[in-house]
């Protein structure tokens, strides 16, 4: 179960990074 918990804390950390690289890739590509 504990395993369980460290997996899910571990994704959801990845989702948040993911998403705030995601949105710096918007801001510096948004030079239209």
């Amino acid at each position: 179960m504990h395993k369980y918990n460290f997996f899910l804390f571990e994704i959801m950390v990845l989702l948040i990074l993911d998403h705030k690289s995601y949105f710096g890739v918007l801001q510096h590509g948004h030079s239209h």
